[in-house]
């Protein structure tokens, strides 16, 4: 197994426990933006085209995932100062 095999067998392992769907990541774009759907017939630009929108969503869902903490968190806090005054 290569390292990008590697590299993008990791990706799906974290996505999937991120409760997202590879399959569904690499279609989404496909349907929303048919304008800019890309047939590629070299197996390496796929490939890559695949990692890159896996990559994308997966950094999408985690700052997502940071912005909803650091909400709550700030929520709590200012909850916190307000109870104590």
């Amino acid at each position: 197994m290569d390292i990008k095999a590697k590299q993008e067998a990791i990706v799906i392992d974290l996505l999937k426990s991120m409760n997202l769907d590879p399959e569904k990541i690499l279609s989404k774009e496909a349907l929303t933006m048919p304008h800019r759907t890309v047939i590629v017939h070299q197996p390496q630009l796929w490939e890559q085209e695949k990692s890159d929108r896996m990559m994308r969503a997966l950094m999408q869902k985690l700052k997502q995932d940071i912005i909803n903490e650091t909400q709550a968190v700030c929520q709590k806090t200012v909850y916190f100062i307000v109870w104590e005054w």
